[in-house]
């Protein structure tokens, strides 16, 4: 019997974080005669679930799909609780330990589920209703690329991303790659007016 995908991710702009707005659409205005913005970039390292889909043929590898958001958050929290197993509905339970009882609808932490922790890259965000700052992602091509940048030890690379409507200029600054979150450089944005 093949698992159900109503756990599978359908969004590569939603944070895992609690405090992280689930879009990377700025709340901040696009749009004025050439403004020009700066926002700071940062990198966190965050843990990210998957598990593996049955193939058709077992030669085949295993096809490793992301979690939902909601079930990102639900397992991460059993996980980081010391729980044996995670409930996750749907009659689907993830065990953290091995397991000599393990059903059809029941996941075994590496075995076929797999957390690893992943660089995620953010932008600042700006004018919040309350005029506070907030995080959003950059897109999901854009986390490739500022990784790529990154390892290539690059300063400044131009990109598009969904939340702009026009180019931008990235500017990192060398840093250690092993932070749990540090800040990286500049995102800098020229816009018409």
């Amino acid at each position: 019997k093949k698992k159900q995908n109503s756990f599978v991710s359908n969004s590569s702009a939603s944070s895992t974080t609690d405090d992280s707005p689930a879009t990377s659409t700025p709340t901040t205005p696009t749009s004025g005669p050439f403004v020009h913005d700066t926002r700071g970039i940062f990198r966190t390292l965050e843990p990210v679930w998957y598990y593996g889909r049955d193939q058709q043929q077992e030669e085949q590898e295993v096809d490793w799909v992301q979690f939902d958001p909601h079930c990102q958050t639900v397992l991460e929290f059993a996980y980081r609780q010391n729980k044996a197993s995670c409930d996750l509905g749907q009659n689907c339970i993830v065990h953290f330990t091995s397991s000599k009882h393990v059903s059809i609808d029941e996941w075994v932490l590496d075995e076929n589920v797999r957390r690893v922790i992943t660089p995620v890259w953010w932008f600042e965000q700006d004018s919040l209703v309350d005029g506070s700052k907030g995080m959003c992602r950059f897109d999901y091509k854009n986390q490739a690329r500022l990784e790529a940048l990154a390892d290539e030890d690059r300063t400044k690379l131009s990109l598009v991303d969904e939340a702009f409507p026009h180019p931008f200029t990235i500017t990192l600054v060398t840093r250690s790659r092993d932070q749990k979150e540090e800040w990286r450089g500049f995102l800098h944005y020229e816009y018409p007016a």
